[in-house]
Formats: C-alpha cells, structure tokens, sequence
C-alpha cells in the first residue's frame, strides 16, 4: 500500500493540488508546521552533495516552485537536515506524486 502523507506537526514540505497553475502542483514550504526552505535546481545533472544542496538553499530561496517531472530541488528541513528532492512523476489533479529523496543527517 503506497504512504498516504498528511499535513502533520512537524511536516517540512507539502504538496499543493488546489493552488496549482496550468495544473503543476506546487511544492510549498510556507504551511503552519512548515519551518523549512526549499531551492531548485536545474532539472539537469548529477545528484548534488549535501555542501551543494546547503550553498543553493542559501542563495536560491525559492517559494511554492512547480512539481513537474524530473523537477530537482534542495531542502532545508525544519531540524536542519539537507535534503535533495528529484521528482518522478507529477500528475494532474489529484495523482500522486513520487519523489526520490536524500536526507543527510545532522553535522555532530
């Protein structure tokens, strides 16, 4: 059975159906819950390291960017992690979207 992901205490990114233009959902760092920041990438290249992922969310803050396949993105989560995200499909509507995800763990 495929995860059913909810909006929860805690919840560093969302994906937004109902706000979405020309039927792309959006990717939205700016929920109650939400203390995280997200940046994108080139839908291009290699997978980037997480000094890379951490020098984008510095410099190329971005807010609800589209969710469209092969859409990259870097992702500072609410407890500091890096993440880095690839999106591998976006419906339209209410299809689900899948992501392949990388999360580093917290510098000692």
């Amino acid at each position: 059975m495929p995860p059913l992901i909810e909006e929860t205490e805690g919840t560093d990114i969302r994906i937004l159906f109902e706000q979405a233009e020309h039927g792309a959902p959006l990717l939205d760092t700016s929920c109650e819950n939400c203390t995280s920041v997200v940046a994108p990438l080139s839908s291009t290249g290699r997978e980037p390291s997480e000094a890379e992922c951490a020098e984008r969310i510095q410099n190329n803050k971005a807010f609800q960017p589209q969710v469209t396949r092969g859409a990259r993105f870097c992702v500072q989560t609410g407890e500091g992690r890096t993440a880095y995200l690839r999106v591998i499909s976006a419906g339209v509507g209410n299809a689900p979207v899948r992501l392949k995800v990388t999360v580093w763990e917290l510098p000692d």
